[in-house]
């Protein structure tokens, strides 16, 4: 050890430290480089947020606007009518909170309709001429009388006369217009206004709509949503006037504060803006890094648009805001290196490479995430690096789940995703009721009539068929299949319900029917027909909040039955009529509504081959017709009832191929019951390798196995031999092919869940086609078609 000492200090102390300082120094200037990309991205990313909240409340005012000139134009809303009008527009104005300063809509004539927010409280009034002068006929008041009126002291006056109503009639298409000062505001507040004209068909002007927003109230915005307390979020217009910025939203007389907007910036006036602002103009990049009064900090700038509005934002964020400073770890780093001691040069260098290399890749994702791309996170052996790149993947994955989320609440899923989703469900719980009703059957068998447990049995098997029943409702979000439908008489449907439908729509609505006499029975199932009429029911007791009519009507067409259920509510505008099928979309508050209804009776009527339609508009309620098949329109039904007897099965020798082992084994023990030789297969691979053994008298098969399907071993069986008898089983349908299989006579399908006695009447129905028992596996064949002729 001295030795080693001596020599180290003799011929290698200068060497090493002049290495280590030089690869320290790399590594500082590598990390810092970093951490200048690292904070650029996570700047970039914020104002990218600032730029969405911002420019997504101005949206939202602009769809105020818009849906207000729309039921203005069309008819359904009129200045001069202000009761109307107050019930219509607050209920939409009120969500928006202190976002909305006022909404006007003034017609031609100048005579007008006004809300005003004053505090937390919406304030409504009407505008007339009478002599000559104009006043104001009507007011409205949230709150009760207790508020004072916003009106109070603010002389009447021809709304014509303001800046923002000049800017709509001389424009064709609705804009932002420049700021100005709100009339009947203290120390006159400037603000904005989203004006819209509005024309008749013939282009006439009908008026103008007006949806204003303090200037006030953007800065608050700013203020609220700026991405850590030190940061500064600033906007200009593109001549460089503070439209909002930090010090207007803070304490200070009212008039000082409120006297800084729309004045320009500039070296006084916060110069790292004006520096940003010229870069853009010049077709730079909109950052920089600079030194403030007390920190340093990382500026960006990025342009907002809207129709008539273009704005420039402005984010400065101190570096301390940031993420933790990478400068310190390089310190440390060479600190480490000077302790050690023992490292060259090269090492050094060699050592700066392998961190700054996955230091360089996460700024490169940083960057990614905040363009909001896919990151490439490295692959590091760095306990450090794996950390950052596992939170820059777990930021990616939060940011696709609010995008997601986003795009479901605003256009929901589609009904081919529900539809995946319940069939999926129906298909797991089906198989588990399947092997439920197949050990109550073989439970019942073994028991005789008089015992006590037969009782207890029998309803654990109709529990099981109950909730068979729930699964083929989930099954009407899944595209058009074959249900399990029968000759129904719609009338007795309707009858049997309207006592649970008058419980349902409450004492203000009335329930009427209308149904034709002699009417001809429907192809469908009595279960889901009634889940259609109470949704139906139930969505037109929503639309009479204040009480009504609902009619459900029957009567006979050429081509079927039509079902139809009526109300005088308060019917739906375009908009909302073309989404009502969707699933998750509803009109409703939350927690009143799931926005499945709908969806699930356009599902149940597609499944039982029907039509729906629907007629509505704004003010004049809503009918829903359904059209159903006739029942001389049915196709063969899976198995025909016939009168129970015994059905012995000896000498055949049948396969059960059947992914689930409860299933398989329940059925392989009630075919073996009867005398039947039972081979059983857990995949269509190998039921597939067992049926080119020959020798089978009949296949029982499950669709949906790994490996090979159902239906596709059915293929495989039919290439190698037309007539040997199929049963083919499913929880989920046969992928809308049931039509075409239908012509197949050795072919029968079996909905699941199935109880055992049904399956031997599928067989038996089996045994009844033609051929059954020729060259079937010589006496094998022979006897089924002895079992089947036996009473």
């Amino acid at each position: 050890m001295t030795t080693l000492r001596r020599l180290l200090l003799r011929e290698q102390v200068l060497p090493v430290v002049a290495a280590l300082v030089l690869g320290a120094g790399f590594v500082w200037m590598e990390l810092s480089r970093q951490s200048r990309v690292q904070a650029e991205a996570r700047v970039a990313a914020d104002l990218g947020h600032l730029e969405r909240e911002l420019g997504g409340s101005l949206e939202d005012l602009e769809h105020l606007g818009r849906m207000a000139a729309d039921l203005w134009s069309g008819g359904a809303l009129d200045p001069l009518d202000g009761e109307h009008c107050w019930r219509t527009l607050v209920p939409v104005a009120r969500p928006l909170g202190a976002r909305l300063a006022g909404l006007n809509l003034v017609r031609s004539d100048g005579r007008s309709f006004g809300l005003a927010r004053t505090g937390n409280h919406l304030q409504g009034w009407t505008t007339d001429q009478k002599g000559g002068a104009w006043h104001y006929p009507r007011l409205f008041v949230e709150g009760g009388a207790g508020v004072p009126s916003i009106i109070q002291g603010i002389p009447t006056l021809d709304f014509r006369s303001r800046p923002w109503y000049a800017a709509a009639v001389s424009a064709q298409t609705a804009h932002w217009i420049e700021p100005f000062t709100f009339f009947g505001t203290q120390e006159g507040r400037p603000g904005l206004a989203w004006v819209v004209p509005v024309r008749d068909a013939q282009g006439t002007l009908q008026g103008a709509v007006a949806v204003h927003v303090l200037l006030d109230e953007v800065t608050e915005s700013l203020r609220r949503i700026r991405p850590t307390p030190g940061a500064t979020a600033l906007a200009v217009d593109l001549q460089g006037r503070v439209m909002a910025a930090p010090v207007l939203a803070g304490t200070g007389p009212v008039a000082a504060r409120r006297s800084a907007f729309l004045q320009p910036i500039g070296p006084e006036r916060y110069p790292w803006a004006q520096s940003l602002l010229e870069a853009h103009r010049a077709g730079r990049p909109s950052a920089m890094e600079g030194l403030g009064r007390h920190h340093r900090y990382h500026g960006q700038g990025r342009r907002l648009e809207r129709p008539g509005l273009a704005w420039f934002l402005v984010l400065a964020v101190p570096e301390e805001d940031l993420a933790s400073d990478p400068r310190r770890r390089a310190l440390v780093a060479g600190g480490v290196a000077l302790m050690l001691g023992l490292l060259s040069s090269w090492q050094a260098f060699r050592l700066a490479r392998k961190v700054a290399q996955p230091l360089g890749a996460l700024g490169a994702a940083a960057e990614a995430l905040g363009r909001a791309e896919t990151p490439e996170v490295p692959v590091s052996s760095i306990r450090e690096v794996q950390s950052l790149g596992r939170a820059l993947e777990a930021a990616h994955a939060a940011r696709l789940e609010r995008e997601a989320l986003h795009d479901q609440l605003r256009q929901a899923q589609k009904m081919e995703t529900v539809g995946t989703l319940a069939g999926g469900i129906a298909h797991d719980v089906n198989n588990q009721l399947t092997a439920i009703l197949g050990q109550v059957d073989l439970g019942l068998d073994h028991l005789d009539d008089a015992h006590p447990a037969r009782r207890h049995l029998s309803r654990a098997g109709e529990a099981a068929r109950r909730c068979a029943e729930t699964t083929r409702a989930l099954l009407a979000f899944s595209r058009p299949t074959t249900t399990e439908q029968k000759p129904t008489d719609l009338n007795a449907v309707v009858e049997e319900t309207l006592h649970l439908l008058r419980k349902v729509v409450g004492a203000r609505v009335q329930l009427d029917t209308d149904l034709a006499e002699g009417l001809p029975a429907v192809l469908g199932d009595p279960i889901q027909l009634e889940q259609v009429l109470v949704n139906l029911v139930v969505n037109a007791r929503d639309a009479l909040p204040a009480g009504g009519v609902v009619q459900i009507r029957t009567r006979p067409l050429e081509s079927g039955v039509e079902l139809q259920v009526q109300d005088n509510g308060i019917g739906m505008t375009p908009d909302v009529k073309a989404r009502i099928f969707e699933p998750f979309f509803t009109t409703k508050g939350p927690g009143e509504g799931t926005g499945l209804g709908l969806a699930m009776v356009r599902g149940i009527v597609l499944a039982h081959g029907g039509d729906l339609s629907v007629d509505s508009a704004w003010g004049q309620g809503t009918t829903f017709r359904i059209r159903l098949n006739p029942a001389k329109g049915a196709a063969r039904a899976s198995a025909p009832e016939r009168p129970e007897r015994p059905l012995r099965l000896e000498g055949l020798r049948i396969l059960v191929a059947e992914d689930e082992a409860g299933i398989r084994a329940t059925v392989a023990e009630a075919l073996e019951a009867r005398g039947a030789r039972v081979v059983e297969a857990s995949s269509g691979e190998d039921a597939w390798f067992r049926i080119q053994e020959g020798g089978f008298d009949a296949v029982v098969t499950d669709h949906l196995m790994p490996g090979c399907t159902g239906l596709e071993l059915l293929g495989r069986i039919r290439a190698r031999d037309r007539h040997l008898p199929v049963i083919l089983a499913s929880g989920r349908g046969l992928e809308g092919l049931e039509a075409e299989l239908a012509a197949d006579p050795y072919l029968r399908f079996l909905p699941k869940p199935f109880s055992l006695a049904r399956l031997l009447r599928t067989l038996d129905d089996l045994g009844a086609c033609p051929s059954i028992g020729r060259g079937r596996a010589g006496s094998a064949g022979r006897a089924w078609e002895g079992r089947r002729r036996r009473p």
